[in-house]
């Protein structure tokens, strides 16, 4: 009976909120600082339309500063359109927003730190995002199933939860930050619009079903990969060419490729490193695998803008009015040349 009565007492306090001001109602944290709160412990779901939060809110004499939101405090609102958050939010908590399929834009202030647990899970409308610079730690399935097509991961992000963008499936462009070193299990697995993928140098694990049944035609592997563990490209039929960075082959676990046709993919590898490749374990099952120095990588929506260049060909030699997809041999201003995959 005591047993019962504290979880109902649990259960009753979870959904409390201390008062409410232009329609949004709020947690008291501290002396200074309150959160916004889920409307009410029925699941209520009063918020409406576009919604600000504000820097500051005042009650009963005091100032407070707006530095949260609250776990589910929107959660399953099909009421809610935009969400504009202040500057001095750091925190947005597990299922902020998750299961708001009406939610279309969110626009996060300046010195959001944390974006926990499913804050954006099946936030179907939500296309797209901007995340801030101060931002260190995205948690579990924080945008799963939502309709994210682009995300930039800031390079202050060093936490990364699992399942993040599973099941995306119209996220067709991705930058990973210089602050990540593991891609976690199943972070884009089943992101069926995403053709191509770029690991930078600072990553050095990719974790399991990481990119499961993503489409990838293209993969780059930066030099900091030092293990890619079981399934982390399960499924990904659609691969063409893999371009490795490193001259050292990656430590791979089993069916790291299961049910990929590597007969069929061409390798890519730094000159002098082809014989490594071909000795080890599941790079050397590649259909062909030649040799390239100096590789890059480049985002297409940036690279021809570049000034210094004078000439772009094709692996063939022949020239291209502007960068395109895959290989690209630069002849720069200076005379040299410099060989990039665009994304």
């Amino acid at each position: 009976m005591l047993l019962l009565a504290l979880m109902l007492i649990t259960s009753s306090n979870m959904w409390a909120y201390d008062f409410e001001v232009d329609n949004i109602r709020y947690t008291i944290k501290s002396a200074n600082e309150v959160w916004v709160a889920r409307y009410d412990k029925f699941g209520n779901n009063l918020y409406e339309g576009d919604i600000v939060v504000p820097d500051e809110v005042v009650n009963q004499g005091t100032t407070y500063k707006v530095t949260g939101v609250e776990m589910s405090a929107f959660s399953n609102n099909q009421n809610i359109t935009s969400v504009t958050l202040n500057n001095n939010v750091k925190i947005i908590d597990q299922k902020a927003f998750s299961g708001s399929t009406k939610l279309q834009k969110v626009v996060l202030g300046m010195n959001v730190e944390k974006i926990k647990d499913e804050a954006f899970y099946h936030c179907e409308s939500l296309t797209s995002i901007q995340l801030p610079e101060t931002l260190t730690e995205i948690g579990t399935s924080a945008f799963g199933s939502s309709g994210l097509t682009s995300i930039v991961i800031p390079d202050k992000v060093t936490t990364l939860g699992e399942y993040i963008f599973t099941t995306c499936y119209d996220l067709a462009w991705v930058k990973i930050g210089t602050g990540v070193t593991v891609i976690p299990n199943s972070t884009f697995s089943s992101c069926s619009s995403l053709k191509s993928i770029s690991i930078p140098d600072n990553v050095k694990t990719i974790d399991k079903q990481a990119f499961t049944k993503a489409p990838l035609e293209t993969i780059y592997f930066g030099k900091g990969i030092t293990n890619i563990e079981r399934l982390a490209f399960g499924g990904c039929n659609n691969l063409k060419t893999v371009y490795s960075a490193s001259a050292t082959p990656s430590n791979m676990a089993e069916r790291v490729f299961y049910l990929v046709n590597l007969a069929a993919v061409n390798l890519v590898v730094p000159t002098g490193s082809k014989s490594a490749y071909q000795n080890a374990d599941t790079w050397k099952e590649f259909g062909t695998i030649s040799e390239m120095d100096n590789i890059e990588t480049a985002d297409i929506k940036q690279v021809n803008t570049r000034s210094n260049m004078q000439g772009i060909y094709d692996s063939h030699g022949r020239q291209l009015p502007a960068m395109q997809k895959g290989l690209n041999i630069v002849k720069m201003s200076n005379g040299k040349t410099r060989k990039v995959v665009v994304k």
